[in-house]
C-alpha cells in the first residue's frame, strides 16, 4: 500500500513529465512556424531582386 507522499511524489513525477512534453511541443510548433515564415521571406525576397 502506497503511503500518502509516495503518492504524492508519483503525482508530481507525472506532471511534470507532462510539463516537459507540452513544453516540447510548444518548442516544435515555434519551429514549423518560423521554418513557414523564413520559406515565405526568401520567397518574396528572391521575388523582389529578380
Amino acid at each position: 500500500m502506497k503511503t500518502k507522499g509516495s503518492a504524492f511524489v508519483s503525482a508530481i513525477k507525472y506532471l511534470l513529465k507532462g510539463l516537459w512534453k507540452l513544453l516540447l511541443l510548444c518548442l516544435y510548433a515555434v519551429a514549423k512556424i518560423v521554418e513557414v515564415l523564413s520559406g515565405f521571406v526568401a520567397k518574396m525576397t528572391d521575388k523582389f531582386l529578380t
